[in-house]
């Protein structure tokens, strides 16, 4: 009896079966594959998972909805990048900016900063 099932289970999945996507690591969410940002709304920090490192240095920028930048940063480039972001103010939006050591744009993302929740 057991075989019998399990034996129809593989029939009817083997057509689902063929058109199942195996994703990378890293990739879940990710548009292009290369990085992207997490938690999004953050608090206080901001990582940016970057899968190949491509240059020594990189530049983080914050724009707020008017377009000044609020925070910009150059930071050593890492597998993950953690961004302080205490100074910025708290339920906000940016656009947040990631750039390479040779100012070429990785990343465009808009980005929410929520209100730090008090844990006990």
């Amino acid at each position: 009896m057991r075989s019998t099932i399990l034996l129809l289970l593989l029939v009817c999945a083997a057509p689902f079966a063929t058109q199942a996507q195996v994703l990378p690591i890293g990739t879940i969410g990710n548009v292009n594959n290369t990085s992207y940002v997490y938690p999004n709304p953050f608090d206080n920090v901001l990582n940016v998972a970057l899968p190949t490192q491509q240059t020594a240095m990189c530049r983080i920028e914050f724009l707020n909805s008017q377009g000044d930048v609020v925070l910009s940063q150059v930071l050593p480039w890492t597998s993950v990048v953690a961004i302080n972001t205490s100074s910025l103010p708290t339920n906000s939006t940016f656009t947040f900016r990631f750039y390479t050591d040779n100012q070429a744009l990785l990343i465009n993302q808009i980005v929410s900063k929520r209100r730090a929740t008090l844990r006990r």
